[in-house]
């Protein structure tokens, strides 16, 4: 019997973990279960075709609010040419929504809850088993599973969550690896969270189970050895044990090669003194931490049942910024008892920590999430995924409009670093330190002339941020920001000799002469870059050298691409020494 798990997933750079862990359960135990992965943007009709004619006798989809729409579709019109193959359904959406999601689509056959491996090991050796006869199946009451029969909905008994999460295999298999080695791998360590916020699904699996330590650290070291790009860890709180955590962090800068990112989703207030120690030797590029703040409203806090305020605990991000770790923080809009202003506070003082992104997100209503019962919050949401909120008692939809738009200006103008230096300044000395006012100004603004209704091209970005902040500086402002939209301007590696927004333009003569003393050049470059820059191989990066004078600068700034960004100042000292050969 072939099996055949599908995802769509969101990018093509993401990948299923979820189908991954299932069939690599399963086929360690003797079935023949292969995966197979789309994206929600590839036309149904290909994904639909592709599916058939992998002639599966069985079809198993995951379901999530970011695919649900595109997954249903391509069901459907598989049952059409695939009459005789079982199709079943996964994932939260399919979960939570049973009852409905089959009576709306009968082509799906079953639908398969909670965690998945060995539900889904169960189920289809009982399909094996059955031959595939599926009025049989049903009446042999598989665990973990919803269907009708008789024209009753039926639900059947749970099984118990897998306490020994070390019988799941590794999910990448070794020459997987290899050919994903360039896209977003997810892994987990634990499972569940010691938390209950109430707009969450993991709130209702409080007690966390993990992988073993020996076990992480193996797999860990198989991520490390393929030099795959990126490891995105789904654990709901990483650091839910501190002592954990610093192991396994430890581990990994001890077994580093210089080429993978790992990411983590953290609790600020469980980093430990003895983690921040051991970041501070940490390369820059080799971690990314996540950090939930969501609010900055100690009443919305105490509503969701978040047991910490980010905000009491600054000294901790404080010494998070001092070493190479990226920070990403998030914010939730539309959480009860937040209003308007209160959520741009939030805003204003999430931005102030530091991070180097900011996400704006919007409550969404999980199916089965705690909040999705208050019915006194007066939430009204969408009703198809990804089920955001459209107001609720203390914000309306026009003020979720507004923050919409600034949502998008904080992605375009900081988020994607493309201004990042000049959006800073403008926060810190034209808008008395309030982004919240930033963002609404340019919302405004673009309003005027729907700027945003078409794509935008970097340049057009960069000449619309100039103009609409050089409309309110002062003199001594209109210098200091034009330098910093200039230094931006040159880090993206866009002067074309064309614009007229920009404070400086590159001085090529020093620039040659840089060239001309390349071991003298390297010299000043960060120890990770020296040997790079000498290289054969980074001789033609070289001549993309541009070296630029800044009014708000003492010292000439150098931005060179091979292929990554490295930029540095020239001294003084040495700019003379070059000037007079």
């Amino acid at each position: 019997m072939k099996t055949e798990l599908v995802a769509l997933n969101s990018k093509f750079v993401h990948t299923s973990l979820a189908l991954r862990y299932i069939s690599s359960y399963a086929r360690e135990r003797g079935l023949e279960v292969e995966i197979a992965e789309y994206t929600i943007n590839n036309r149904p009709e290909k994904i639909v075709a592709s599916l058939f004619e992998k002639k599966a006798d069985v079809y198993g989809f995951s379901l999530y609010i970011f695919n649900r729409k595109e997954t249903l579709s391509v069901i459907r019109d598989l049952k059409k040419v695939a009459e005789k193959a079982i199709i079943f359904c996964g994932g939260p959406e399919a979960s939570e929504d049973g009852k409905r999601l089959l009576a709306e689509y009968p082509e799906i056959d079953f639908i398969i809850r909670g965690e998945g491996e060995r539900a889904d090991f169960e189920f289809l050796t009982l399909v094996e088993k059955c031959d595939k006869d599926i009025e049989k199946i049903k009446r042999n009451n598989p665990k973990n599973v919803s269907f009708f029969l008789d024209g009753e909905y039926v639900e059947t008994q749970k099984l118990p969550l897998i306490k020994n999460l070390d019988t799941i295999p590794f999910p990448y298999k070794k020459e997987e690896l290899a050919e994903l080695k360039n896209r977003i791998l997810y892994y987990e360590s634990s499972r569940g969270c010691p938390f209950s916020c109430s707009y969450c699904m993991s709130s209702l699996d409080k007690k966390v189970r993990t992988f073993s330590k020996e076990r992480v650290f193996s797999d860990i070291s198989a991520f490390i050895e393929a030099e795959v790009s990126i490891v995105k860890f789904v654990d709901r709180t990483f650091n839910f044990n501190k002592k954990r955590a610093l192991d396994i962090l430890s581990y990994i800068m001890l077994q580093d090669k210089g080429k993978t990112e790992f990411h983590f989703e953290i609790s600020l207030w469980l980093v430990s003194r003895e983690i921040t120690k051991l970041l501070q030797n940490a390369r820059k590029g080799l971690f990314r931490f996540e950090i939930g703040i969501q609010t900055a409203n100690k009443k919305t806090l105490r509503a969701i049942n978040r047991e910490k305020d980010v905000f009491d605990f600054v000294d901790i991000f404080k010494e998070l910024r001092k070493t190479n770790v990226h920070i990403h923080t998030d914010l939730i809009a539309g959480l009860p008892y937040e209003d308007y202003e209160s959520f741009l506070t939030s805003l204003d003082k999430a931005y102030l920590l530091g991070g180097d992104v900011l996400q704006l997100g919007f409550l969404k209503i999980l199916k089965g999430a705690p909040i999705e019962s208050r019915k006194e919050f007066g939430i009204i949401a969408q009703s198809e995924p990804p089920y955001e909120i459209m107001k609720n008692k203390w914000i309306s939809y026009e003020e979720i409009i507004r923050l919409k738009k600034a949502e998008e200006i904080l992605e375009i103008f900081y988020n994607s670093g493309l201004t990042k230096t000049a959006f800073d300044y403008s926060v810190k000395n034209i808008f008395n330190e309030s982004v919240s006012s930033l963002l609404l100004y340019l919302s405004s603004e673009s309003d005027k002339t729907n700027f945003f209704d078409l794509p935008k091209k970097p340049r057009e970005l960069f000449a619309f941020f100039s103009k609409e902040i050089l409309s309110l500086c002062e003199k001594k402002d209109a210098e200091a920001f034009s330098d910093a939209l200039t230094y931006d301007y040159f880090a993206a590696d866009l002067y074309t000799g064309e614009e007229n927004f920009l404070s400086a333009s590159p001085d090529y003569e020093t620039a040659k002469k840089l060239l001309d003393f390349p071991e003298e050049t390297a010299e000043k470059l960060p120890a990770n870059k020296k040997e790079r820059f000498l290289s054969t191989e980074a001789k033609k990066w070289r001549r993309k050298i541009k070296v630029v004078f800044f009014k708000s600068k003492k010292n000439p700034v150098v931005f060179f691409h091979m292929p990554e960004l490295v930029i540095f100042e020239i001294d003084e000292k040495f700019l003379k020494k070059i000037s007079k050969t």
